[in-house]
């Protein structure tokens, strides 16, 4: 029996990953349009694996009690909370009519659960956590934001470019 059912039917979660924990092999490398749905965590980062692993021990079961909204990460703040708008009503509200989200953010992704709340309220957010988020900004953009320069010995951020 798992402790979820002892106490009670939990909160639909919804992790959103920081810069670059998502990916996308045709929009990242190729700069094609893709579906939203299409994207996934980074295989290559691992940095994520203990917090899934700890729900799923917990009795969370992926896309029906927890949810992974990966994203393009070079799209603006308020382009990817319509995304993240468009994913919970096509992926968890339609199952979960009643229930609140909890929405988990990790750095970047706490500013779209952030920027989610405040463009279209807070009426089925249940929490918003945010872990490492730069809510007043990171001084490691300027140049990039402000400048258009990125540095070309990070082959990441060069891809964010394109």
């Amino acid at each position: 029996m798992n402790m979820i059912g002892i106490w009670q039917t939990p909160s639909p979660l919804i992790f959103i990953p920081g810069l670059m924990g998502s990916w996308n092999k045709e929009a990242i490398l190729y700069n094609k349009e893709v579906d939203p749905d299409s994207w996934q965590l980074t295989p290559i980062a691992k940095e994520y694996e203990g917090l899934l692993t700890t729900l799923d021990n917990l009795g969370y079961q992926k896309d029906k009690d927890y949810f992974v909204f990966a994203y393009d990460w070079r799209k603006r703040l308020e382009d990817l909370a319509g995304d993240l708008k468009g994913y919970l009503e096509r992926k968890v509200l339609p199952f979960n009519p009643s229930s609140k989200v909890n929405l988990v953010g990790h750095s970047l992704g706490g500013l779209v659960g952030r920027i989610y709340a405040q463009k279209y309220g807070t009426d089925n957010i249940g929490k918003i956590i945010t872990v490492g988020s730069p809510h007043k900004g990171t001084a490691l953009a300027y140049k990039a934001v402000e400048g258009g320069e990125l540095e070309r010995d990070d082959p990441l951020m060069w891809l964010g470019q394109k």
